[in-house]
């Protein structure tokens, strides 16, 4: 049983780790973009497009612009979102 637990302890903590891989948002791919919690494709697209739009994002609050993308989910994902790599 202690194995057990300790394996799933294991497994929990190797799983966040991977789940807190940053993402550059000025460069990632679509895929890139739909690993980060709540993106699936649409606002991977819109991600892209505003990215391409404006040149590139040189704040992360700026993903609020795009619709979809809330000031919270901004808040909440700010370790997981940087400019570069």
């Amino acid at each position: 049983m202690k194995k057990l637990i300790v394996g799933c302890w294991v497994l929990l903590f190797s799983l966040s780790l991977w789940a807190i891989e940053p993402v550059n948002i000025n460069n990632a791919s679509k895929e890139e973009l739909e690993s980060l919690k709540g993106i699936g494709p649409v606002l991977a697209e819109r991600i892209i497009q505003y990215r391409e739009e404006n040149g590139g994002f040189s704040e992360v609050h700026q993903l609020a612009e795009i619709s979809g993308i809330s000031d919270k989910w901004v808040q909440t994902n700010l370790q997981v979102v940087q400019l570069s790599d």
